[in-house]
């Protein structure tokens, strides 16, 4: 019946807190083995409103069961040896004051005390959080555990207060105890504490060449020089700081914000700049100032084996960023997946502005990267652009042929291949098989020279009666105009 008595409590809590909402991830997660485990091993654990224990003892030979709960107003009941008020006590410091109640009453009764399972209890949540109530939480919840997943966007971490049963209120400092490892500002919490989040006050955007870059919520005293040198942990060697950019999007100077540049030249001085909410820092690189080449024509933007057919014959530009001194070689073979198959690399050249004009400087891509013997490497220099010229692999026929176009390109093939392509000479055109053969580049070939992508081939029309009959009809037509004019002349006596 006694021990009936000390667990009701028990069993009242268990079935209120079914009744509350138990958001995921929350303490009851825990398996009860692994509960026990972790408060009988933190020396930190306080006897805590709901712990159910049971004490082994034995008097006169007899071995005997008690089975006591921790009460909401911290105070256990042992039976007959009496009560212990437990409030602030540890663990080990309950044993040894329970064993001493126990001897003081029968020296023989060597009392085993067994934690059977932690106690759960409500601490309540309120301020800019999600949803303001009761949180489930046990002795060894932390006040980052309560907030997690809780708090709005607008919510502060660095002004959290945590407030006890008598009214006791402490403020709390998540981000130091994050940053610093503050143990004592993110505290455990304790029945009956209520939590209240305050919004925040001034959240800045730290970007670009920090060694922590992140949104930060800084206290008010904070200036530029914390932010950078205590939030963002100090510069990258890449820092370039010359053009500290600071954009305000809420300004009373703008309606749409403005932005300002700060040059730092002291390494270890940083000019006294307040920073206002919602700011946003960003450290640029050194790297942005490096030079740039510009590759265009036949490159594909997406490179590798992704590239869409529909890109091979699309001009295209891609940046490259190089230090001083970088030569032609180390770009091509940084950007060789770029390249088509349409790409024509024996043909490339630099276009490069100088003082005295534009330049074009022929290159030989396609032997830089075979890595022959006596290609000439160029250095590059900055806004130099290298133009990768198309390569189509088609033979344009056209004259006299009975159908003219386009043709794909066939290796070690002369003009005749091409022109039986094309349904061969219109005989009654041409005689003697006449024709002018060209190259891309519009240098006259000879005829048993072998076909090259891009050439064309000419079938001209010199047979004598075609011609003269195409003369003739001129003429034909000539006279039946000058016939008909000279007619209306003579109608209207003009």
């Amino acid at each position: 019946m006694i021990r009936l008595i000390h667990t009701l409590p028990f069993i009242f809590f268990i079935t209120l807190l079914r009744l509350i909402p138990i958001p995921a991830q929350s303490v009851l997660d825990i398996p009860l083995p692994e509960r026990v485990s972790l408060a009988l091993s933190n020396p930190h654990y306080l006897v805590t409103p709901g712990d159910r224990y049971q004490i082994l003892y034995s008097i006169q030979g007899s071995l005997h069961s008690l089975d006591c709960v921790v009460g909401s107003d911290y105070k256990v009941s042992l039976g007959m040896f009496g009560s212990l008020e437990v409030k602030n006590t540890d663990l080990s410091n309950f044993r040894s004051r329970t064993e001493e109640m126990f001897r003081s009453v029968d020296p023989n009764t060597r009392p085993i005390i067994e934690l059977k399972s932690p106690g759960l209890f409500l601490v309540h949540l309120e301020g800019e959080v999600l949803e303001e109530g009761p949180v489930i939480a046990w002795g060894l919840t932390r006040l980052s555990d309560i907030v997690r997943n809780r708090i709005t966007s607008f919510a502060s971490q660095r002004d959290i207060e945590v407030i006890d049963t008598e009214g006791n209120a402490r403020k709390c400092d998540l981000f130091l105890a994050k940053r610093a490892g503050r143990t004592d500002q993110d505290p455990y919490i304790k029945a009956g504490d209520r939590i209240r989040v305050h919004r925040v006050g001034k959240e800045v955007t730290l970007s670009g060449e920090v060694r922590r870059p992140g949104i930060y919520q800084l206290l008010p005293s904070d200036r530029l020089a914390q932010l950078i040198e205590l939030y963002g942990d100090g510069l990258t060697p890449l820092a370039d700081r010359t053009q500290i950019l600071i954009e305000r999007p809420v300004s009373p100077a703008s309606p749409l914000g403005e932005a300002r540049y700060i040059a730092v030249t002291e390494l270890d001085r940083w000019p006294d700049i307040e920073l206002s909410h919602l700011d946003r820092v960003t450290i640029p690189s050194m790297l942005e100032k490096r030079a740039v080449v510009f590759f265009e024509g036949a490159v594909s933007v997406q490179g590798g084996a992704a590239i869409p057919p529909t890109e091979y014959e699309v001009t295209n530009q891609l940046r490259y960023s190089f230090t001083p001194g970088t030569r032609l070689s180390t770009a091509i073979r940084a950007l060789k997946e770029h390249f088509t198959q349409v790409s024509d690399l024996s043909k490339a050249y630099i276009r490069r502005s100088t003082k005295e004009g534009e330049l074009r400087i022929p290159v030989n891509i396609e032997d830089l990267l075979l890595m022959r013997e006596g290609v000439v490497d160029v250095e590059l220099l900055n806004g130099d652009f290298v133009i990768i010229p198309f390569r189509q692999y088609f033979v344009t026929v056209s004259g006299a042929v009975q159908n003219p176009g386009r043709y794909p390109y066939v290796p070690d093939r002369t003009w005749r291949y091409y022109v039986n392509l094309a349904g061969g000479i219109d005989k009654s055109r041409n005689s003697r098989e006449a024709l002018e053969i060209t190259s891309k580049d519009e240098r006259k070939k000879e005829k048993d020279e072998f076909i090259e992508p891009e050439d064309k081939i000419y079938v001209e029309t010199n047979d004598f009666v075609y011609n003269l009959s195409r003369t003739l009809n001129i003429i034909g037509n000539i006279a039946s105009v000058v016939t008909m004019v000279l007619g209306v002349i003579v109608i209207f006596g003009f």
